[in-house]
């Protein structure tokens, strides 16, 4: 969003990272598991999709699935 070095700061940036949340995200509103990974990695979304919104598909994958491991451990537990 800046640099410490150059002493930059882009707001426009900021309130763009602000607004990718969950809910402005289509493929999160209706996800099981938006709460746990809120959206996933927003470098990564940029990255690999060139949207904040659009949640990098892979790490949706692999998020999920550590939830549902760790739901079934705690289950174990219990």
């Amino acid at each position: 969003m800046g640099s410490i070095y150059e002493d930059t700061f882009y707001k426009s940036l900021a309130k763009k990272f602000k607004k990718a949340h969950i809910y402005n995200k289509p493929k999160c509103r209706e996800c099981w598991a938006k709460f746990y990974c809120s959206g996933g990695c927003q470098a990564n979304n940029l990255n690999f999709n060139g949207d904040m919104n659009i949640p990098y598909e892979i790490g949706c994958k692999m998020q999920k699935k550590r939830i549902e491991c760790a739901i079934a451990l705690k289950d174990i537990e219990n």
